[in-house]
């Protein structure tokens, strides 16, 4: 690129003007101009002799096995303004964001590096912002208020997301992180949101106002409580958690066709299931569950259909039930005696006087397993 009246365009056009007013600029060694030939791709770099800062008409991958990398550091000089992406990942020695560009065109991506805050980041952004696998961040304080794109913190260490911005256009991950609640995430999450797999997390409290795609809050073994939660555009996820119950679920909580999946929790029970997942018409049980409300491998499973099967055997129903079950859940009744105990099978046995052969046969017929 040709230099203008207020731009380098390399370190010995930068050296043959050393005798003019350069006070802004610094004094750039061979091995830092090395070091940036090898990190910009598809473009070009130079220095701004206004700001004194590198700017770059292309995008940035700087990588650490390059040796002159440490010369950015050991000279101060820092980014300006990067047209494309800017890639800074694996920088073990990158501990804040003094030297990062001011603006960013594209995606932004500092992953694997020793921040330990947000100060100093990038005052625009044009896409993605990746601060994943960040080990030592403690703070999320400095982020801008909107980002353009997605904003990925999976497996960084941080334990409060206060300081996210206000509003996430692309999707928000906070992925094996050690957040206790969800207060100070974005009120608007334009995609996906993933908190999954953080057993701190205790409470949903912080939940986001808008979530436009999907939510995943599964394997949070120490989260107990739907409180807080709220609709989503897409399906939610909250499977291998600690849920004890369905209360806490705002009464207009509706999936319309989207999935709502609940398996391998602990809940015993259908109160506080919403309305829009329960057949009240017909009953109680969780045979009457809607297709989209998945509360498999859950205790409920089991106690409820035992609890239905003996019950229309005590009022005589248990052929109508039958019946019943080619309507709603044609297994129902056989994936409940399959999960019976010795002592529960004996009862439905001697209720129906038949013995265990001909139960079975007849079980697996009208449930239309065979």
């Amino acid at each position: 690129m040709r230099a203008d009246k207020n731009r380098v365009s390399s370190y010995w056009e930068f050296r043959m003007n050393e005798n003019n007013d350069n006070s802004q600029n610094p004094a750039m060694s061979e091995e830092l101009v090395n070091f940036l030939d090898h990190s910009v791709k598809h473009g070009s770099w130079e220095v701004n002799k206004v700001t004194g800062k590198i700017d770059v008409d292309g995008s940035v991958n700087a990588k650490p096995v390059d040796e002159d990398y440490e010369e950015m550091e050991k000279n101060k000089i820092g980014f300006g303004e990067v047209a494309g992406d800017f890639k800074w990942s694996s920088f073990q020695d990158l501990e804040d964001l003094s030297l990062m560009p001011r603006k960013v065109g594209y995606n932004f991506s500092i992953s694997s590096c020793y921040v330990e805050s947000c100060k100093n980041f990038p005052d625009e952004v044009g896409g993605n912002i990746d601060l994943s696998f960040l080990s030592k961040l403690g703070s999320l304080e400095g982020l801008p208020e909107e980002v353009n794109g997605d904003l990925d913190l999976q497996y960084s260490k941080v334990k409060s997301l206060k300081g996210s911005p206000k509003k996430v256009k692309g999707s928000y991950s906070v992925h094996r992180s050690e957040i206790i609640d969800l207060v100070g995430s974005p009120e608007e999450i334009g995609k996906n949101f993933k908190a999954g797999d953080n057993e701190s997390l205790i409470s949903l409290k912080g939940f986001p106002e808008v979530v436009n795609g999907w939510v995943d809050v599964s394997n949070c073994p120490n989260l107990k409580k739907l409180d807080h939660i709220k609709n989503s555009g897409g399906g939610i996820w909250m499977n291998k958690c600690l849920l004890t119950s369905l209360r806490g679920l705002p009464e207009d909580f509706s999936r319309e066709s989207f999935p709502f999946s609940l398996k391998e929790n602990m809940i015993i029970c259908l109160d506080g299931i919403p309305d829009a997942y329960l057949d009240r018409e017909k009953g109680n049980d969780i045979e009457f569950v809607t297709s989209g409300f998945d509360l498999s491998e859950n205790p409920i499973e089991k106690s409820v259909l035992i609890e239905g099967v003996k019950k229309r055997i005590e009022t005589g129903n248990w052929k109508e039930s039958w019946q019943l079950s080619y309507s709603s859940d044609p297994g129902s009744f056989y994936s409940a005696w399959e999960t019976m105990d010795k002592e529960d099978q004996n009862y439905v046995l001697d209720q129906l006087d038949m013995d265990r052969n001909e139960f079975i046969k007849l079980s697996k017929v009208r449930s239309r397993f065979i």
